[in-house]
């Protein structure tokens, strides 16, 4: 699955898989779950730090301009606009492997 990048300062594109295999699935739900039931609410930079090493991992080819063929947490970019992307393109491919309509 192809998604364009919609960053500005981040032109091009991410191969992402057609769906999320099982182990995918657990990986991404154990991500999710450690952020709940805490006595506050995570701050967005620490929700998406603990999912953007599931989000990395998934994704199959990276072609954005800048970045690396092999982007990691070490070198992926602290643009919380393009980590939001990123994040935002994985929960898209979490609901359609898991046939979530976005409207219910």
């Amino acid at each position: 699955m192809k998604v364009i990048c919609a960053i500005h300062r981040w032109p091009g594109h991410i191969i992402l898989p057609d769906y999320m295999s099982y182990q995918q699935l657990l990986a991404w739900e154990s991500a999710i779950n450690t952020t709940k039931g805490k006595e506050r609410q995570p701050t967005t930079i620490e929700f998406y730090g603990v999912l953007l090493p599931v989000a990395i991992n998934l994704v199959k080819e990276w072609h954005i301009e800048g970045l690396p063929e092999v982007v990691t947490v070490d070198n992926i970019p602290g643009s919380l606009p393009f980590v939001g992307w990123l994040i935002e393109a994985v929960t898209k491919l979490f609901n359609e492997t898991n046939e979530i309509d976005p409207n219910s």
